[in-house]
């Protein structure tokens, strides 16, 4: 068969062929080997189908552990990690500087269209498992998707099964790029299913052009056409039996064995209508299992309505919690003061005594000049002065005494403030924590001339409950084509997918952990609606309100991101910024962020904000310099005019060379005054 070329124009997506091809051979089962890590064009179809049993192979480890996580909530389908052969046992499974293309094929086999793809490690893979073994577990697959090279190599180990299968979609590459023996080329895989009755229809090109999908099926017109050529030898060998029973009576024995024949083809008729009942029996039996997860589903609706309630009852505590902090907050103001004044009162009880004292001392002088002459007037007089001295002495260090105890209950006063404060400022930092977009939209408003007519991709490291996404789709200024949204606080992750089922976009992608500069597990406080990382010195966060939570760097989290390029990345993390911008050093070094909107405090001894001028002077070393500040905010706590916290938003070096302010600004005036214009 001569090598299809691939179409240059009118090229449809592969969703359309798969949507057709669903009508003509009805999909029993489908087996997707290279299911990639969950976000694919074929999971993406295979979410709206969902009316057949579905087996997802996956053979690198990383790939796979973000395949479960992103299809955690659907337990119909059945992945596994496997590496699949073309025979079973050991193999060697190469590791590609570019995930997608890890296989059996070595890199350097693919630099002709690749030339800057190197192999990171391979590895020994003990037991890998055939084509064969994974169609004979599931029986009832006629569907079969090969998203890997090479796909020659690999369908060789489905033996006879092939011809069970009726539609089969392999990754090939054209013939003047690879040889036969790689199994890659068209051709190999072409001479391999037209010999189990497939056909090729269609071929849809990658982005490389020397790869595409190609599409095959089961080849009717020529089953019909052995359908017919057997019925026309089944009609001569009627003809040769007549013949045969006309001149040789004797023939009759053979006859009767045709007889036999026909029996046994209709027994094989009758097994196919039973299992063809049985068919429609499991059809029925899915049905009813559908049915129960809707009731299901309902019943968790209803449990998440009364979870919903019990945090607003939360809620309300809290705020209670922190009036009443308020009250005892200035009732210990009272009592410090009080304390003040006792102190004062001590202090000019202990002056006059010193006064009294001086006093009885210039007496006891002018006694001594009187009775001079006088012995016993002296002894007496000695005798008072001894007794006054001692009676000062006494008063003395009692009230030294009354002045360290006042001193020592000031400062157990002073250390319950310190402590009421610091409770009130965690639970007012609480109760103060925003969820709505209050200077964002100015933000919105002045980054859009340079995002207008662009299709971005969003990225929102603490999304929250998704109010901040939410404002960007409803204030349609910026086209958003792809969103990551990531928050760790699981209550708050569950309202964050409730908030945005109404707001959904192509590519929308939500991730339940942290995000910080290396792959480890963090606790996090989750109290109220700020979600913040916990060190060792915070004791007032309570126990209960603590998670621990698997964090992941950015750097890591850019393979599931188109091309590994963000358009706008929002940080909000209660403190922990610095940990997110180092998790993100390889991109930062590339560019590959155009636009960052990070929140800084300027307390250098904060644990609410990272440091303005760490912040600053880390983006500042990858060419990040600052566009503008938002949402100034001072130190309300205690009242003072010093500022507290903002918003800076950084571009990156090349952003700001392609897009000059001047320019950007008035073409997108005149755009305005394009669109304002009525029709002539």
């Amino acid at each position: 068969m001569s090598e299809l070329k691939i179409p240059q124009d009118n090229i449809l997506p592969i969703s359309v062929w798969l949507d057709v091809l669903g009508t003509v051979f009805s999909p029993q089962g489908l087996l997707l080997i290279g299911a990639g890590s969950g976000n694919s064009q074929w999971i993406k179809w295979l979410l709206r189908q969902a009316q057949f049993p579905i087996q997802l192979v996956e053979g690198d480890k990383v790939k796979y552990k973000y395949l479960e996580r992103s299809l955690a909530f659907n337990e119909d389908w059945t992945l596994q990690h496997e590496v699949v052969a073309p025979r079973p046992g050991p193999i060697e499974f190469h590791h590609a500087s570019n995930p997608n293309e890890s296989g059996l094929l070595p890199p350097s086999q693919l630099n002709s269209f690749w030339p800057h793809l190197e192999c990171v490690r391979t590895e020994h893979v003990e037991n890998a498992v055939t084509l064969s073994s994974l169609l004979e577990a599931k029986r009832n697959i006629n569907w079969l998707v090969l998203d890997c090279l090479p796909a020659a190599t690999i369908l060789m180990g489905a033996g006879e099964r092939l011809s069970d299968l009726d539609v089969i979609i392999v990754r090939v590459a054209f013939n003047d790029h690879f040889n036969t023996e790689s199994g890659a080329d068209q051709n190999s895989i072409n001479i391999l299913l037209q010999s189990a009755g497939l056909t090729c229809i269609h071929v849809v090109p990658q982005r490389h052009p020397a790869l595409a999908h190609a599409i095959y099926v089961r080849d009717i017109k020529r089953q019909k056409n052995e359908h017919a050529q057997n019925k026309e030898n089944i009609n001569q060998l009627k003809l040769m039996v007549q013949q045969a029973e006309v001149n040789h009576n004797n023939d009759l024995e053979l006859a009767f064995k045709s007889v036999e024949s026909l029996k046994i083809e209709l027994n094989e008729s009758s097994t196919k209508l039973i299992k063809i009942k049985e068919n429609n029996q499991q059809i029925e039996n899915k049905f009813s299992l559908q049915r129960d997860t809707l009731i299901k589903t309902e019943e968790r609706l209803k449990q998440s309505q009364q979870e919903l309630n019990h945090l607003s009852n939360e809620l309300k505590k809290e705020h209670k919690l922190v009036t009443e902090s308020e009250t005892q907050f200035a009732q210990c103001n009272v009592e410090l003061k009080s304390m003040q004044k006792c102190n004062e009162q001590l202090k000019q009880q202990l002056d006059l005594q010193n006064n009294n004292f001086s006093e009885i001392k210039d007496k006891l002088t002018d006694k001594n000049k009187v009775l001079i002459s006088t012995e016993e007037a002296l002894a007496e007089t000695k005798n008072n002065l001894d007794k006054t001295k001692t009676e000062y002495e006494k008063l003395k260090i009692d009230a030294l005494q009354n002045i360290n105890n006042l001193n020592s209950q000031l400062e157990k006063k002073k250390t319950k403030i310190d402590e009421l404060t610091k409770t009130l400022e965690v639970a007012s930092t609480v109760q103060t924590k925003k969820s709505d977009t209050t200077g964002f939209d100015c933000f919105i408003d002045d980054i859009e001339p340079y995002l207008y007519g662009k299709s971005i991709t969003y990225v929102d490291v603490g999304a929250f409950v998704g109010d901040v996404y939410k404002f960007i789709i409803e204030n349609k200024k910026i086209r958003v084509r792809e969103a990551h949204l990531i928050e760790p606080n699981p209550d708050s992750y569950e309202n964050l997918i409730s908030n945005i089922k109404k707001y959904r976009i192509p590519a929308l992608h939500t991730y339940n952990i942290g995000v910080s500069d290396t792959e480890h597990t963090l606790r996090f406080s989750t109290a109220a609606s700020m979600t913040k990382a916990v060190t060792t010195s915070q004791s007032l966060i309570r126990s209960e309100d603590c998670h621990d939570i698997k964090c992941s760097p950015l750097d890591e989290l850019s393979q599931f991101i188109t091309d590994g390029r963000i358009n706008l990345l929002k940080i909000d993390v209660e403190g922990h910024e610095m940990s997110v911008l180092r998790g993100a050093e390889s991109m930062l070094q590339k560019s590959n962020i155009d636009i960052i909107y990070i929140e800084v405090g300027f307390n250098i001894a904060g644990t609410q904000q990272s440091y303005f001028a760490e912040v600053d002077q880390f983006l500042q070393k990858y060419n990040y310099r600052c566009f503008k500040i938002y949402e100034q905010t001072h130190e309300w706590i205690h009242d003072h005019p010093w500022l507290r916290r903002c918003n800076f938003a950084y571009l990156s070096a090349p952003f700001a060379i392609n897009n000059p302010a001047k320019l950007t600004l008035e073409n997108r005036r005149l755009q305005q005054l394009l669109e304002n214009k009525p029709n002539s």
